[in-house]
Protein backbone atom coordinates (compact mmCIF):
# COMPACT_ATOMS: atom_id res chain seq x y z
CA UNK A 1 0.00 0.00 0.00
CA UNK A 2 0.82 3.48 -0.18
CA UNK A 3 -0.13 6.64 1.47
CA UNK A 4 -0.12 10.13 -0.08
CA UNK A 5 -0.62 13.35 1.41
CA UNK A 6 -2.43 15.98 -0.93
CA UNK A 7 -4.66 18.62 -0.84
CA UNK A 8 -8.01 18.64 -2.50
CA UNK A 9 -11.33 20.88 -2.52
CA UNK A 10 -9.73 22.90 0.21
CA UNK A 11 -9.20 19.42 2.91
CA UNK A 12 -6.21 17.75 3.91
CA UNK A 13 -6.59 14.05 2.68
CA UNK A 14 -4.45 10.85 3.44
CA UNK A 15 -5.35 8.57 0.79
CA UNK A 16 -4.05 4.90 0.85
CA UNK A 17 -4.57 2.48 -2.11
CA UNK A 18 -3.45 -0.61 -1.90
CA UNK A 19 -3.37 -4.64 -3.09
CA UNK A 20 -2.98 -7.44 -2.07
CA UNK A 21 -2.37 -10.96 -3.00
CA UNK A 22 -1.89 -14.40 -2.07
CA UNK A 23 -2.27 -18.00 -2.16
CA UNK A 24 -2.59 -20.53 0.41
CA UNK A 25 -2.60 -24.62 -0.29
CA UNK A 26 -3.54 -27.20 1.76
CA UNK A 27 -3.66 -30.90 1.77
CA UNK A 28 -5.42 -33.17 4.28
CA UNK A 29 -4.45 -36.94 4.44
CA UNK A 30 -6.56 -39.51 5.24
CA UNK A 31 -6.07 -42.11 7.89
CA UNK A 32 -6.88 -45.79 8.45
CA UNK A 33 -6.68 -47.81 11.69
CA UNK A 34 -4.73 -50.98 11.51
CA UNK A 35 -4.08 -53.72 14.23
CA UNK A 36 -6.15 -54.80 17.84
CA UNK A 37 -8.56 -52.81 18.95
CA UNK A 38 -7.20 -51.74 22.61
CA UNK A 39 -8.81 -52.30 25.62
CA UNK A 40 -12.24 -50.13 26.73
CA UNK A 41 -11.39 -47.55 29.18
CA UNK A 42 -12.91 -45.04 31.20
CA UNK A 43 -12.76 -41.46 29.63
CA UNK A 44 -12.87 -40.05 32.93
CA UNK A 45 -10.73 -42.49 34.74
CA UNK A 46 -8.49 -43.85 31.91
CA UNK A 47 -5.67 -46.92 33.04
CA UNK A 48 -2.56 -44.79 31.82
CA UNK A 49 -0.73 -48.24 31.69
CA UNK A 50 -3.41 -49.64 29.14
CA UNK A 51 -1.06 -50.51 25.89
CA UNK A 52 -2.54 -48.62 22.91
CA UNK A 53 -2.45 -51.60 20.28
CA UNK A 54 -4.01 -49.83 16.78
CA UNK A 55 -1.67 -48.06 14.24
CA UNK A 56 -2.94 -45.44 12.73
CA UNK A 57 -1.33 -44.69 8.91
CA UNK A 58 -1.80 -42.90 5.70
CA UNK A 59 -4.48 -44.70 3.37
CA UNK A 60 -3.02 -42.72 0.10
CA UNK A 61 -5.82 -41.12 0.05
CA UNK A 62 -6.18 -36.93 0.42
CA UNK A 63 -7.74 -34.08 0.12
CA UNK A 64 -6.10 -30.96 -1.69
CA UNK A 65 -6.73 -27.00 -1.87
CA UNK A 66 -5.45 -24.18 -3.67
CA UNK A 67 -6.97 -20.61 -2.70
CA UNK A 68 -5.95 -17.92 -4.64
CA UNK A 69 -7.15 -13.91 -3.60
CA UNK A 70 -6.79 -10.69 -4.52
CA UNK A 71 -8.06 -7.50 -3.20
CA UNK A 72 -7.89 -4.13 -4.20
CA UNK A 73 -8.62 -1.25 -1.87
CA UNK A 74 -8.98 2.72 -1.22
CA UNK A 75 -9.42 4.91 2.08
CA UNK A 76 -9.59 8.22 2.78
CA UNK A 77 -9.33 10.15 5.63
CA UNK A 78 -10.01 13.91 5.15
CA UNK A 79 -9.51 16.50 7.64
CA UNK A 80 -12.13 19.04 7.54
CA UNK A 81 -10.08 20.99 10.69
CA UNK A 82 -8.44 20.51 13.73
CA UNK A 83 -11.49 18.86 15.13
CA UNK A 84 -13.65 16.82 12.77
CA UNK A 85 -12.14 14.09 10.03
CA UNK A 86 -13.97 11.97 7.58
CA UNK A 87 -13.02 8.80 7.00
CA UNK A 88 -14.01 6.38 3.92
CA UNK A 89 -13.04 3.47 1.64
CA UNK A 90 -13.96 0.32 -0.59
CA UNK A 91 -12.32 -2.97 -0.74
CA UNK A 92 -12.66 -5.49 -3.83
CA UNK A 93 -11.95 -9.14 -3.28
CA UNK A 94 -11.87 -11.87 -5.85
CA UNK A 95 -11.55 -15.20 -4.15
CA UNK A 96 -11.06 -18.41 -6.10
CA UNK A 97 -10.56 -22.18 -4.72
CA UNK A 98 -10.23 -25.08 -6.10
CA UNK A 99 -11.19 -28.40 -3.86
CA UNK A 100 -10.17 -32.06 -4.75
CA UNK A 101 -10.28 -35.67 -3.64
CA UNK A 102 -7.86 -38.28 -4.54
CA UNK A 103 -8.36 -41.88 -4.07
CA UNK A 104 -6.24 -43.97 -2.60
CA UNK A 105 -5.28 -45.32 -6.47
CA UNK A 106 -4.79 -41.24 -7.36
CA UNK A 107 -8.46 -41.04 -9.36
CA UNK A 108 -10.00 -37.88 -8.57
CA UNK A 109 -13.31 -38.62 -7.01
CA UNK A 110 -14.32 -35.04 -6.53
CA UNK A 111 -13.16 -31.51 -8.48
CA UNK A 112 -15.03 -28.34 -7.25
CA UNK A 113 -14.55 -25.03 -7.23
CA UNK A 114 -15.72 -21.57 -6.51
CA UNK A 115 -15.11 -17.65 -7.24
CA UNK A 116 -16.18 -15.11 -4.86
CA UNK A 117 -16.40 -11.51 -6.21
CA UNK A 118 -17.05 -8.91 -3.40
CA UNK A 119 -17.29 -5.30 -2.42
CA UNK A 120 -17.06 -4.20 0.83
CA UNK A 121 -17.37 -0.80 2.21
CA UNK A 122 -16.36 1.34 5.59
CA UNK A 123 -16.70 4.92 6.81
CA UNK A 124 -16.37 6.97 9.97
CA UNK A 125 -16.35 10.16 11.77
CA UNK A 126 -13.71 11.61 14.62
CA UNK A 127 -14.54 14.56 16.76
CA UNK A 128 -10.79 15.61 18.60
CA UNK A 129 -12.81 18.08 21.40
CA UNK A 130 -8.84 18.35 23.21
CA UNK A 131 -5.65 17.52 21.28
CA UNK A 132 -5.33 14.31 23.60
CA UNK A 133 -8.44 12.67 23.08
CA UNK A 134 -10.72 11.94 20.12
CA UNK A 135 -14.43 10.66 19.73
CA UNK A 136 -15.20 8.30 16.91
CA UNK A 137 -18.55 6.70 14.97
CA UNK A 138 -17.36 4.01 12.46
CA UNK A 139 -19.44 1.75 10.22
CA UNK A 140 -18.53 -1.05 7.82
CA UNK A 141 -19.53 -4.22 6.09
CA UNK A 142 -17.75 -7.47 5.84
CA UNK A 143 -18.29 -11.20 4.04
CA UNK A 144 -16.84 -14.61 4.69
CA UNK A 145 -17.22 -17.24 1.86
CA UNK A 146 -18.34 -20.75 2.10
CA UNK A 147 -14.51 -22.07 1.50
CA UNK A 148 -12.95 -20.02 4.17
CA UNK A 149 -12.20 -23.05 5.87
CA UNK A 150 -10.13 -24.25 2.79
CA UNK A 151 -12.73 -26.89 1.71
CA UNK A 152 -15.50 -27.64 -0.13
CA UNK A 153 -18.57 -30.33 -0.41
CA UNK A 154 -21.40 -30.89 -2.25
CA UNK A 155 -23.20 -31.93 0.93
CA UNK A 156 -26.61 -30.01 1.23
CA UNK A 157 -26.38 -29.41 4.72
CA UNK A 158 -22.97 -28.37 5.11
CA UNK A 159 -21.86 -25.16 5.60
CA UNK A 160 -19.36 -25.52 3.38
CA UNK A 161 -21.60 -26.25 0.04
CA UNK A 162 -19.99 -25.44 -2.85
CA UNK A 163 -23.19 -23.51 -3.89
CA UNK A 164 -23.31 -21.13 -1.26
CA UNK A 165 -22.42 -17.81 -1.56
CA UNK A 166 -20.53 -15.98 0.90
CA UNK A 167 -22.33 -14.61 4.33
CA UNK A 168 -22.22 -10.85 4.65
CA UNK A 169 -22.32 -8.61 8.23
CA UNK A 170 -22.19 -5.03 9.59
CA UNK A 171 -20.84 -3.21 12.32
CA UNK A 172 -21.55 -0.16 13.86
CA UNK A 173 -19.12 1.24 16.79
CA UNK A 174 -18.81 4.13 18.90
CA UNK A 175 -15.28 4.48 20.82
CA UNK A 176 -13.21 7.19 22.21
CA UNK A 177 -9.40 7.08 22.83
CA UNK A 178 -7.61 9.45 25.32
CA UNK A 179 -3.86 9.91 26.60
CA UNK A 180 -4.12 11.02 30.33
CA UNK A 181 -1.34 11.64 32.70
CA UNK A 182 0.76 13.98 30.54
CA UNK A 183 0.73 11.21 27.98
CA UNK A 184 2.06 8.61 30.28
CA UNK A 185 -1.66 6.35 29.93
CA UNK A 186 -3.87 5.67 26.96
CA UNK A 187 -7.21 4.49 27.11
CA UNK A 188 -9.22 3.45 25.20
CA UNK A 189 -13.57 2.29 25.14
CA UNK A 190 -16.20 1.60 22.93
CA UNK A 191 -19.42 0.08 21.97
CA UNK A 192 -20.31 -1.87 19.38
CA UNK A 193 -22.41 -4.02 17.73
CA UNK A 194 -22.18 -6.71 14.30
CA UNK A 195 -25.71 -8.15 12.66
CA UNK A 196 -25.08 -11.26 10.30
CA UNK A 197 -27.82 -11.01 7.77
CA UNK A 198 -27.99 -13.95 5.88
CA UNK A 199 -26.25 -16.48 8.40
CA UNK A 200 -26.51 -20.01 6.93
CA UNK A 201 -28.42 -22.13 8.00
CA UNK A 202 -30.81 -25.28 7.68
CA UNK A 203 -33.05 -27.89 9.97
CA UNK A 204 -31.70 -30.54 11.41
CA UNK A 205 -34.88 -32.26 12.30
CA UNK A 206 -35.35 -32.63 8.58
CA UNK A 207 -33.67 -34.89 6.87
CA UNK A 208 -34.39 -32.91 3.30
CA UNK A 209 -33.43 -29.69 4.50
CA UNK A 210 -30.57 -28.09 2.72
CA UNK A 211 -28.29 -24.97 3.58
CA UNK A 212 -29.46 -21.68 3.02
CA UNK A 213 -28.40 -18.11 3.98
CA UNK A 214 -32.11 -17.42 5.64
CA UNK A 215 -30.36 -16.53 9.54
CA UNK A 216 -29.75 -13.58 11.38
CA UNK A 217 -27.15 -13.23 14.07
CA UNK A 218 -25.76 -10.66 16.34
CA UNK A 219 -22.85 -9.87 18.62
CA UNK A 220 -22.74 -7.04 20.76
CA UNK A 221 -20.67 -5.29 23.71
CA UNK A 222 -18.30 -3.44 24.93
CA UNK A 223 -14.43 -2.99 24.80
CA UNK A 224 -12.23 -1.14 27.47
CA UNK A 225 -8.29 -0.79 27.37
CA UNK A 226 -5.94 0.71 29.51
CA UNK A 227 -1.99 1.27 28.92
CA UNK A 228 1.18 2.75 29.87
CA UNK A 229 3.36 4.09 33.02
CA UNK A 230 1.43 3.93 35.97
CA UNK A 231 4.96 5.17 37.52
CA UNK A 232 8.31 5.51 36.36
CA UNK A 233 9.16 2.03 36.71
CA UNK A 234 5.83 0.10 36.18
CA UNK A 235 4.05 -0.11 33.24
CA UNK A 236 1.08 -2.27 32.85
CA UNK A 237 -1.93 -3.18 30.08
CA UNK A 238 -5.58 -3.84 30.94
CA UNK A 239 -7.99 -5.41 28.61
CA UNK A 240 -11.66 -5.99 29.05
CA UNK A 241 -14.49 -7.39 26.66
CA UNK A 242 -18.40 -7.69 27.01
CA UNK A 243 -19.77 -9.83 24.38
CA UNK A 244 -23.44 -10.52 24.17
CA UNK A 245 -23.79 -12.38 21.19
CA UNK A 246 -27.53 -14.07 20.21
CA UNK A 247 -29.32 -16.39 17.19
CA UNK A 248 -32.58 -14.20 16.11
CA UNK A 249 -33.43 -16.05 13.42
CA UNK A 250 -32.83 -20.03 12.12
CA UNK A 251 -34.33 -22.69 10.08
CA UNK A 252 -33.56 -24.89 13.03
CA UNK A 253 -35.96 -23.53 15.67
CA UNK A 254 -34.15 -24.84 19.15
CA UNK A 255 -31.08 -22.12 17.75
CA UNK A 256 -33.31 -19.13 18.35
CA UNK A 257 -32.39 -17.16 21.17
CA UNK A 258 -28.92 -19.17 22.17
CA UNK A 259 -25.41 -17.22 22.31
CA UNK A 260 -23.47 -18.42 19.08
CA UNK A 261 -20.49 -20.62 19.44
CA UNK A 262 -17.15 -20.03 20.86
CA UNK A 263 -18.39 -16.33 22.25
CA UNK A 264 -17.48 -15.80 25.91
CA UNK A 265 -19.63 -12.97 27.42
CA UNK A 266 -16.22 -11.67 29.12
CA UNK A 267 -12.97 -11.84 28.73
CA UNK A 268 -9.80 -10.21 30.72
CA UNK A 269 -6.10 -10.32 30.35
CA UNK A 270 -3.83 -7.70 32.88
CA UNK A 271 0.15 -7.49 32.33
CA UNK A 272 2.51 -5.58 34.53
CA UNK A 273 6.19 -5.13 33.96
CA UNK A 274 8.24 -3.46 36.66
CA UNK A 275 11.72 -2.19 36.29
CA UNK A 276 14.08 -3.63 39.35
CA UNK A 277 17.51 -1.45 39.94
CA UNK A 278 20.85 -3.12 37.93
CA UNK A 279 18.92 -4.32 34.78
CA UNK A 280 16.66 -6.53 36.40
CA UNK A 281 12.97 -6.67 34.72
CA UNK A 282 9.94 -8.81 36.44
CA UNK A 283 6.43 -9.32 34.99
CA UNK A 284 3.55 -10.98 35.50
CA UNK A 285 -0.45 -11.45 34.69
CA UNK A 286 -4.16 -12.54 34.51
CA UNK A 287 -6.00 -14.15 31.50
CA UNK A 288 -9.48 -14.61 31.98
CA UNK A 289 -11.92 -16.46 29.40
CA UNK A 290 -15.35 -17.13 30.21
CA UNK A 291 -17.63 -20.09 29.67
CA UNK A 292 -18.59 -20.48 25.74
CA UNK A 293 -20.52 -23.22 24.24
CA UNK A 294 -18.96 -25.47 21.66
CA UNK A 295 -22.22 -24.98 19.31
CA UNK A 296 -24.84 -22.51 18.33
CA UNK A 297 -27.09 -25.52 19.62
CA UNK A 298 -26.05 -24.50 23.13
CA UNK A 299 -25.93 -28.35 24.57
CA UNK A 300 -21.81 -28.78 24.99
CA UNK A 301 -20.35 -25.70 27.13
CA UNK A 302 -16.66 -25.24 28.02
CA UNK A 303 -16.08 -23.73 31.70
CA UNK A 304 -14.37 -20.12 32.33
CA UNK A 305 -11.02 -20.31 33.50
CA UNK A 306 -8.17 -18.22 34.58
CA UNK A 307 -4.36 -18.50 33.71
CA UNK A 308 -1.39 -16.51 34.90
CA UNK A 309 1.98 -15.83 33.35
CA UNK A 310 5.19 -14.50 35.02
CA UNK A 311 8.18 -13.30 33.70
CA UNK A 312 11.95 -12.15 34.45
CA UNK A 313 14.78 -10.24 32.54
CA UNK A 314 18.10 -9.29 32.57
CA UNK A 315 19.69 -6.33 30.11
CA UNK A 316 23.02 -7.38 30.22
CA UNK A 317 23.40 -4.28 28.17
CA UNK A 318 22.37 -1.70 25.35
CA UNK A 319 22.16 -4.45 22.49
CA UNK A 320 21.51 -7.84 24.51
CA UNK A 321 18.29 -8.81 26.92
CA UNK A 322 17.76 -12.03 28.72
CA UNK A 323 14.48 -13.18 29.52
CA UNK A 324 12.47 -16.24 31.32
CA UNK A 325 8.87 -16.84 30.63
CA UNK A 326 6.93 -19.00 32.75
CA UNK A 327 3.15 -19.63 31.04
CA UNK A 328 0.25 -20.60 33.22
CA UNK A 329 1.90 -21.00 36.37
CA UNK A 330 -0.87 -22.77 38.36
CA UNK A 331 -0.28 -25.95 35.62
CA UNK A 332 -4.18 -25.08 35.33
CA UNK A 333 -6.21 -27.55 33.18
CA UNK A 334 -8.67 -26.06 30.53
CA UNK A 335 -10.12 -25.70 27.50
CA UNK A 336 -8.23 -23.29 24.96
CA UNK A 337 -9.94 -24.05 21.98
CA UNK A 338 -13.48 -25.48 20.91
CA UNK A 339 -15.30 -27.05 18.39
CA UNK A 340 -18.82 -28.33 16.74
CA UNK A 341 -18.08 -31.85 18.64
CA UNK A 342 -14.01 -31.92 20.12
CA UNK A 343 -11.82 -29.29 22.29
CA UNK A 344 -8.10 -28.83 22.57
CA UNK A 345 -7.12 -28.36 25.95
CA UNK A 346 -4.74 -25.22 26.80
CA UNK A 347 -1.04 -26.11 27.16
CA UNK A 348 0.49 -27.06 30.70
CA UNK A 349 3.22 -25.40 32.51
CA UNK A 350 5.83 -24.48 30.35
CA UNK A 351 9.26 -22.01 30.37
CA UNK A 352 11.07 -20.19 27.94
CA UNK A 353 14.53 -18.99 28.12
CA UNK A 354 15.15 -16.03 25.19
CA UNK A 355 18.01 -14.11 24.48
CA UNK A 356 17.10 -11.25 22.81
CA UNK A 357 19.62 -9.07 20.47
CA UNK A 358 19.61 -5.69 18.97
CA UNK A 359 21.22 -4.38 16.10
Amino acid sequence: DVTFKIQAVGLEHALVPGIEISRETDVSYNRVKTGADSASTSLYDPNTDDPYLENIQRDGSRNETAANSVALYAFDTAKINDQWEVTGGLRWDYFNVDYSSIATNGAVTTDLGRIDRTLSWRSGLVFKPQETGSIYLAYGTAFNPSAEGLALSTTATATNNFAVDPEESRTYELGTKWDLAEERLAFNAAIFRTDKTNARTEDTNNPNDIIALEGKQHVQGLELGLTGHLTERWNAFMGYTLLLSEITKSANASEVGNELSNTPQNTFSLWNVYALPANFEIGGGLQFVGDRYSSNANNRRAPNYLTGDLMAAYKVNKNMTMRLNIYNVGDLEYIATVGGGHFIPGAGRSATLTTEFKF
